[in-house]
């Protein structure tokens, strides 16, 4: 027999706090605890609403802070970045809210240039095509990698003939 639904917010509520008293969990993380706990979805809804009108469970927060981490940290460009916070789960308003302002903020040049000089790789046209593949799988576009190529000194052509390799910002790859 199950209890009613009445019974079971208070509970849920209690759950709820318990487990973000240990550690921060997103909006649907959270929802998906409490179901896991047994609780019925729109008990776990209501809970969950609880807990973000008492201010502990607020995403915009969270997602600041795993935005800052992941560019900081992890290198992550700004198509990883928003991989990742779909893949945690994130709410779309809670990303649309706080995103874009916190990344206008991040240098994304600078964040590849430094990845690409913490990557080893051959100074051939194999390794570079490489080094852009890995820069690519980080999440940054183009401008950004021919920026670190630049920086690194990479010629953008292969390096059999020293007269052609002169200009090196002549963005032949990632076009």
């Amino acid at each position: 027999m199950t209890t009613p639904k009445s019974q079971q917010l208070p509970a849920a509520i209690k759950k709820a706090a318990n487990i973000l008293a240990y550690s921060d969990n997103t909006r649907a993380k959270l929802i998906e605890k409490l179901r896991r706990a047994g609780y019925d979805a729109d008990v776990c809804e209501a809970a969950a609403d609880e807990m973000t009108a008492k201010g502990m469970l607020n995403e915009e927060r969270m997602v600041i802070h795993a935005v800052e981490y992941m560019a900081e940290v992890k290198l992550f460009g700004r198509r990883r970045i928003y991989a990742e916070l779909n893949k945690k789960g994130f709410s779309r308003q809670a990303v649309e809210n706080c995103v874009p302002e916190v990344m206008d903020a991040i240098d994304f040049e600078e964040a590849c240039l430094k990845l690409a000089k913490k990557q080893r790789f051959e100074h051939s046209e194999a390794g570079r095509m490489k080094l852009t593949r890995t820069l690519m799988r980080y999440g940054f576009g183009g401008d950004e990698i021919r920026y670190a190529m630049k920086n690194l000194k990479i010629n953008w052509r292969a390096q059999s003939d020293p007269d052609e390799c002169e200009d090196e910002s002549d963005g032949e790859f990632l076009e």
